[in-house]
């Protein structure tokens, strides 16, 4: 702000000393040059009460965030997660600590603007016999037995009860979770890198994707009704790839099937989703180690891709062909100045009609931001809007106070504490 007013009463002087010279030169133009100075002026004084805000590159509209801490002293969270835990109609948030006892806890929305938060119970079991790293890692929501709740699943950093890093889900008992049963899924000896959940077969039980941390392999998990899912030899699980880093779900080919996205390919649902090895799709021109987001960002119907590096520097998306299989993307650099992204989610932000897309370096990478890149003209511009500069791992955006627009939630990942932190959108446009 204060380099918008030294740039304005810089403007203001050089206008008055051109319009003095201006009068010494052509007396007879005095009442048309007082009449563009007076409006000059206005429209000076107009822009004094926009808000505006710095960016590296100039000034840009700034949108209006609500900082709040949910939580002030979470360690070792590597991302979080969001659900109606409690069916009360308010969205709470799971998030994964290492703590004495290896735990992840849920955080119960008592509603309001902003919301007031309660730490709710405990979801994990305590295992006396366990071993090596502490903690939960690749964590989500998904309905896994189909009674209309929300359930839990998460891939231990450590071994217990004779598994070596098994992956659990994680029953919610009452639907209230008040309750919580911790049931072993048939997927062990590597941590969990990221989980995502969705129907793929409408069976009415979410399915579970599994991402192994080193890359060992990507599982489709599934148990299908009547089957009982608290039993793991109920559970099947299909290898459809290989590959870490980013993970999401969409229906990349338009063809009603969900697929996979993996770094910077996608792995094609073959219709039955039990197939394994579904065939990669490498995006085009995209380089590894990429976190990844799916959607419509130019508004031709088609599933574009955001993808932005973890571990070294740059924003993209990439606009789809007409044929996602044998056409070929286009890219697109958004920047090249971000480094160490883990967060990359897509919202409409403004309500414009447009996905924006959510970014975020670690608090430990590059200059600690907590970006949203406002789409303009369906992806041939965007517009840096920094909320906060304190970093951020593995964010996600959902609408927390209930006034539908999404909310920005996540936690800095390390092993001393940080505070897990919500900014709400409170931008009228």
């Amino acid at each position: 702000m204060i380099k918008f007013i030294f740039q304005t009463s810089s403007i203001i002087t050089r206008t008055l000393t051109m319009y003095r010279l201006y009068l010494q030169n052509r007396r007879n133009a005095i009442r048309k040059s007082t009449l563009c100075l007076y409006s000059l002026i206005v429209l000076i004084i107009m822009l004094s009460f926009t808000n505006f805000g710095e960016t590296e590159g100039g000034f840009m509209n700034t949108w209006k965030f609500i900082h709040q801490i949910i939580c002030p002293n979470v360690t070792g969270a590597d991302e979080v997660a969001c659900g109606d835990i409690n069916k009360d109609g308010n969205i709470d948030i799971v998030c994964p600590e290492n703590e004495e006892n290896e735990s992840i806890w849920w955080h119960r929305n008592l509603g309001g603007n902003p919301p007031k938060w309660e730490r709710g119970r405990k979801v994990t079991s305590t295992h006396e016999d366990w071993t090596g790293e502490r903690g939960w890692m690749g964590t989500w929501t998904g309905d896994f037995d189909g009674d209309g709740d929300i359930d839990i699943v998460s891939g231990a950093k450590g071994s217990f009860s004779g598994l070596n890093r098994p992956v659990c889900w994680f029953e919610n008992v009452k639907g209230d979770g008040t309750l919580w049963q911790e049931h072993i899924l048939p997927v062990s000896g590597d941590i969990i890198d990221n989980c995502r959940s969705a129907d793929f077969d409408g069976d009415g039980r979410d399915e579970i994707i599994v991402q192994k941390y080193y890359g060992s392999g990507v599982y489709y998990l599934d148990c299908p009704p009547p089957l009982d899912p608290r039993e793991m030899n109920n559970w099947q699980a299909y290898k459809i790839g290989t590959g870490r880093y980013g993970l999401s779900l969409a229906d990349v080919d338009g063809d009603k099937n969900l697929d996979v996205l993996v770094d910077n390919k996608w792995l094609k649902n073959p219709g039955n989703p039990t197939q394994e090895n579904w065939q990669a799709f490498v995006i085009t021109d995209a380089p590894s180690g990429m976190k990844n987001a799916a959607g419509d960002l130019n508004g031709d119907g088609r599933i574009d891709i955001a993808l932005s590096s973890e571990e070294g520097k740059g924003v993209w998306w990439f606009e789809a062909p007409e044929d996602p299989i044998k056409g070929r993307w286009i890219k697109h650099l958004i920047s090249d100045n971000y480094e160490g992204v883990h967060t990359l989610w897509l919202a409409d932000f403004n309500d414009d009609g447009k996905l924006d897309i959510l970014t975020a370096e670690m608090h430990t990478r590059g200059k600690h931001r907590v970006t949203i890149f406002e789409n303009i003209d369906g992806g041939k511009s965007w517009i840096e809007h920094i909320i906060a500069t304190t970093g951020t791992h593995n964010a996600i955006a959902f609408d927390l106070n209930g006034d539908g627009k999404p909310d920005i939630v996540g936690c800095n990942f390390s092993n001393t504490e940080n505070p897990l932190e919500v900014w709400y959108n409170h931008n009228t446009f």
